[in-house]
C-alpha cells in the first residue's frame, strides 16, 4: 500500500463525492477536472540565481507582482528562496544565495518563465545605461563648464 497525502486523499474524496452528487443530478459533472492533475513527480523545478543581479533587477524580480505576471504568463509556479548575501558575507547554516525557485508541468514552461526573466533583466539593465547617458549628457563636459562660467561672468578660482 502506498502513502498518500492527506492533500491527495482529500482531492479523492471530493472526486468521489462529486461523482456521487452528480449521479443524483445535485449537480453537473464537471466537463474538465477541477483538480490539478500532474502528480508530484511530475513538476519540473529550477533555480534562477539573482542574489549577484544589479539591485534594480533583483528589486524588480523579487516583487510579488512580477513573479505572479512571470506565472501566468508561463505557465508555473515562481517562488522567493534563499537569502539577500552581501559580498564577502560569511553563509550561516547551509544558507542558499537569494533565487528565484520555478515550478512548472513541464521543461518548455520552465524555458519559457527563464527566458521571461532574463528578457525582464536585460530590460531593466539597458534603461539604467540609457537613464546614465541622458544624465551624462546633461552635464558638459568639466573643461566647458568653466569656459560657460566665465562667458557669463562667473569666475572660477580652480
Amino acid at each position: 500500500m502506498q502513502n498518500k497525502s492527506s492533500l491527495e486523499c482529500a482531492v479523492e474524496a471530493a472526486a468521489r463525492l462529486d461523482q456521487v452528487l452528480a449521479r443524483q443530478g445535485k449537480i453537473r459533472a464537471p466537463s474538465l477536472p477541477l483538480h490539478n492533475t500532474i502528480k508530484p513527480w511530475e513538476i519540473f523545478s529550477s533555480e534562477f540565481k539573482i542574489n549577484d543581479l544589479p539591485s534594480n533587477a533583483r528589486d524588480v524580480l523579487t516583487k510579488g507582482i512580477t513573479r505572479e505576471e512571470i506565472s501566468s504568463f508561463s505557465g508555473t509556479k515562481i517562488t522567493l528562496k534563499g537569502q539577500l548575501l552581501t559580498p564577502g558575507q560569511p553563509k550561516a547554516n547551509n544558507q542558499k544565495p537569494l533565487y528565484l525557485f520555478i515550478q512548472g508541468p513541464n521543461k518548455q514552461s520552465i524555458d519559457l518563465a527563464i527566458e521571461r526573466i532574463n528578457n525582464l533583466v536585460q530590460e531593466i539593465s539597458q534603461r539604467a545605461n540609457n537613464s546614465l547617458m541622458t544624465a551624462n549628457m546633461s552635464q558638459p563636459p568639466p573643461q566647458y563648464i568653466n569656459l560657460v562660467q566665465n562667458m557669463q561672468g562667473i569666475v572660477s578660482f580652480n
